[in-house]
């Protein structure tokens, strides 16, 4: 829905300049389109790769939602994991700025078949990455609903309205679980669906989350590096002095949801050298 996208962005705007960050810019990086659009792309505003905030209209505009008709051949989803990982190795963030990535995935299960967990995990928090995550799942309970919930993260759950309180259901979760919605807490972001009658609501919690867990690094590391070898073309890469940690999910409980999904492929070892 580009309207609601448009609308998102706006939001998150006035949440990080409520927060004293100035200089605003968004990106937009496409997967799962019909041919060229089917991997991951970017698309411009303005022009540009990072653009102004009253470019976003401009650029949502020229996204292409048409669906496919039964005689396209139409090949299986792509992981959204892809797209991330892109993201966080080859997106020309601007150095020391704050990063913030929010993955709409209304489409294509986070498998890792291609981008291992923990390489991707690796190269969101070595490049101080914050990853939101807006699924088209809902959100359950291992007994009984609550209607009201809209998002989580890995020691809340986030209610629609602004008075209901639902911290204490964070340990009951059961779903959704998959390798995006744990390394979305991971690091440090959030996990909303787009399954609930009140998108709005959605939208102003999400958008109000991103701004609360805005934390500036006082200390990056910035290197000139090639962003892609075969075309000897040179990027800034920005990452944080200290890598953080990924953040334990869970306040205990027995649900396999405070378990992070854990992929059968051996770890590599995590330090700010192995993204290079």
């Amino acid at each position: 829905n580009k309207p609601k996208l448009v609308q998102l962005s706006g939001k998150i705007e006035s949440e990080l300049k409520g927060k004293g960050l100035r200089d605003i810019r968004f990106g937009i990086v496409g997967f799962n389109g019909q041919g060229v659009h089917y991997r991951p792309h970017y698309h411009t505003g303005g022009n540009d790769l990072l653009f102004q905030p009253s470019d976003v209209r401009s650029a949502v505009d020229n996204l292409s939602f048409k669906r496919r008709s039964f005689v396209d051949v139409i090949p299986e989803p792509k992981d959204p994991m892809e797209a991330m990982d892109m993201i966080a190795t080859s997106f020309p963030f601007r150095s020391a700025s704050e990063k913030i990535a929010v993955l709409i995935a209304n489409s294509g299960e986070c498998k890792g078949d291609k981008v291992g967990y923990y390489d991707l995990q690796n190269n969101l928090l070595n490049a101080g990455i914050t990853f939101h995550l807006l699924t088209v799942n809902p959100i359950s309970f291992e007994e009984g609903s609550q209607p009201n919930a809209v998002g989580f993260d890995a020691r809340d759950v986030f209610a629609g309205r602004e008075k209901a309180e639902l911290s204490s259901m964070r340990s009951a979760l059961s779903g959704p679980h998959d390798s995006c919605t744990a390394l979305a807490q991971e690091t440090a972001g959030t996990v909303f669906t787009l399954e609930h009658p009140q998108i709005d609501q959605v939208l102003n919690v999400l958008s109000k989350k991103i701004g609360e867990k805005v934390q500036p690094s006082r200390c990056q590391i910035c290197e000139c590096q090639l962003a892609c070898s075969w075309l000897n073309t040179p990027r800034t890469f920005c990452y944080p002095c200290e890598v953080p940690r990924p953040v334990s999910l869970g306040k205990g409980g027995s649900s396999f949801f405070n378990i992070p999904y854990i992929p059968l492929k051996a770890p590599k070892k995590w330090t700010a050298e192995a993204l290079f």
